[in-house]
Order: structure tokens, then C-alpha cells, then sequence
């Protein structure tokens, strides 16, 4: 009688454990489909390939009548692929990314934009490897490092002022990218109090952040908020950007600390050591030609004893 009571319950139990198992499998391949979805959904709404363009369908006949004239024209490449994704043909625009970065590889723009489309596409880590490309090549392009951080976080781009980092924050407050990430949010909506608080907090979590530190001594020289600016510590920040990361931007960020705090000779030097650099760097001629033209233009305002970002 009790070996009979025992197997009931021994089998009760085995069953209990299957339905468990059963269940447990179901929402968690339930919720894998959803998120999926959900991931590919929100890279249709990403910035930068789904805004609307002007005539989309114009410039996809005005760039193929260019590329007929010259099919190695890595910039008319570029175009219509922005056009395609406009019109919802990922295909299409995949190819002429394709066919750009076959033209001229240093184009850190194409890049990028394929990464987007590859976010279209579900190709979650081919996409992440196209942004981390676009940042080597352009490091100063802040969305590519914030689109591929963000490639997993979908809900952050139906509502910009809603982010997971605050949530992660919150389970983890040691984690430094994610400190970054909300600084750069907050930076590119003009939120600079708040932009300042993160950047500190992400210099304090990761002393060796050359980003952050570049950010922060951006926000302290040039801040519209004039109450906000310490030039003195804009200029240590841009110092030890430079050390860790030597880049054109980072010498720019530099030369104007250094014009905030006074000293226009100095800034004038750092910027054509910046210049130079931007020079040697290989990306794409128009991203290059956009950033001399902002350079040169910041070196005439040192070479006046002025500060640009003084209106």
C-alpha cells in the first residue's frame, strides 16, 4: 500500500516537473519571438534612413543616370541606398551600400547606413559589426557607437526621452557605457545639465573613458548655459581625451578648451595639429571635406583671438 502511495507521488511529481518545463519553454519561446519582432520593427522607425526624404524616387533616377556615366561613384552609390531604404527596399539599398563600400572602403557614412539596414533586416550581429567599422573610421561619429550599444534596446527608439540605461542603472549603478550613453542623449537634445551630471558619472565609473571625458570638456568650454562652463576643467578633460585618444576631435575639443580659458595662440596650434590629423584619416571625402571645412573655420576664430561658439 505504501510502495503504491509512493509511485503516485514520485509520478505526480514527474509530471508536475514536465509541466513546468513545458510551460517554461513556451514563454520563454514566446517572448524570444516577440522581442525578435519587436527588434526589427523598431530598426524601421531608425533616424537617419526612415526619415522622410524630399523625392526619393527622383534621387534614385538622378544618382542611377550618375552611376551609368560612372559606376565606381561610391557617393551616388550611397544616395540611392538611402533612397531605396526611404522606399522600404532593403534589398536594393543592401546592395548599393555594398557597392559603395566597394568603391571607397574608408566611406564611414555607408557603413553606418548599412548597419541600419541590416537592423532592418534582423542581421543583428553583421549590423553591429558595420556601426563598429563606422566608428573606426569616423570616430567622432557619436550615433554609430550609440546605434550599436542601442541595437538591443529597441523601445529607446519609439520614445527618445525614454532609455534602458536608466533601468540598468538602477539594477547596476556601476556601469560607466551606460552613464555615457544617457550623457550623449540628453547632449544631442540640449539637456546639458543633466548631460553634464552622466558625463561625470561615467568619467568617475571609468577614469580611462576618452569619450566621456571629450563630451565633458566640450559641454564645460562651449555650454549655451554660460553658468554651467568651467573652461579650467574643460581644458584638463580635452588633455587627457587627447592622451587616450588622439584624434582629430579630440584635438579640436582641445583647442577650444584651450580658447575658452584665453589662450588663442595655443588653440590655434592644436587646431592645425588637428587639421593634420583629420588629413591623414581615411574616411569618406565628403564626411572629411565637412569636418576641414568646421576645423578651418574654428582655427580662423582662434587666429582672431575669437571663440566661435560665441554668438
Amino acid at each position: 500500500m505504501a510502495s503504491d502511495i509512493s509511485k503516485k507521488i514520485r509520478l505526480a511529481i514527474w509530471l508536475l516537473l514536465c509541466i513546468l518545463l513545458a510551460g517554461f519553454w513556451l514563454v520563454k519561446h514566446y517572448y524570444a519571438k516577440q522581442y525578435d519582432e519587436s527588434r526589427q520593427l523598431a530598426a524601421l522607425v531608425e533616424d537617419g534612413v526612415w526619415n522622410a526624404l524630399s523625392d526619393s524616387d527622383r534621387i534614385i533616377e538622378e544618382t542611377t543616370a550618375a552611376l551609368e556615366k560612372n559606376p565606381r561613384d561610391a557617393e551616388a552609390y550611397f544616395r540611392r541606398g538611402v533612397a531605396f531604404s526611404d522606399n522600404d527596399d532593403t534589398d536594393e539599398a543592401l546592395s548599393d551600400f555594398n557597392s559603395a563600400l566597394k568603391a571607397e572602403p574608408g566611406f564611414a557614412e555607408a557603413w553606418y547606413y548599412r548597419g541600419v539596414v541590416r537592423s532592418c533586416m534582423g542581421e543583428w550581429e553583421q549590423a553591429e559589426a558595420d556601426y563598429r567599422k563606422s566608428e573606426e573610421l569616423s570616430p567622432g561619429m557619436a550615433r554609430a557607437h550609440y546605434h550599436r550599444e542601442r541595437i538591443w534596446f529597441p523601445e529607446s527608439r519609439f520614445n527618445y526621452h525614454q532609455t534602458p540605461y536608466d533601468r540598468i542603472l538602477k539594477i547596476d549603478p556601476g556601469r560607466a557605457r551606460e552613464c555615457y550613453l544617457l550623457g550623449v542623449r540628453s547632449f544631442e537634445n540640449k539637456q546639458y545639465r543633466p548631460a553634464l551630471r552622466y558625463f561625470r558619472e561615467a568619467v568617475e565609473k571609468n577614469t580611462l573613458d576618452a569619450e566621456a571625458c571629450n563630451f565633458l570638456g566640450w559641454i564645460l568650454a562651449t555650454c549655451p548655459d554660460k553658468a554651467l562652463r568651467n573652461p579650467r576643467q574643460a581644458l584638463e578633460l580635452a588633455e587627457k581625451a587627447v592622451a587616450l585618444r588622439p584624434f582629430a576631435y579630440t584635438y579640436d575639443t582641445l583647442a577650444t578648451a584651450h580658447a575658452a580659458t584665453g589662450d588663442f595662440e595655443k588653440a590655434a596650434r592644436i587646431q592645425k595639429e588637428g587639421i593634420a590629423l583629420l588629413k591623414e584619416t581615411s574616411m569618406n571625402s565628403a564626411t572629411k571635406a565637412r569636418y576641414l571645412a568646421e576645423y578651418t573655420a574654428h582655427l580662423s576664430a582662434y587666429q582672431s583671438r575669437k571663440c566661435f561658439w560665441e554668438k
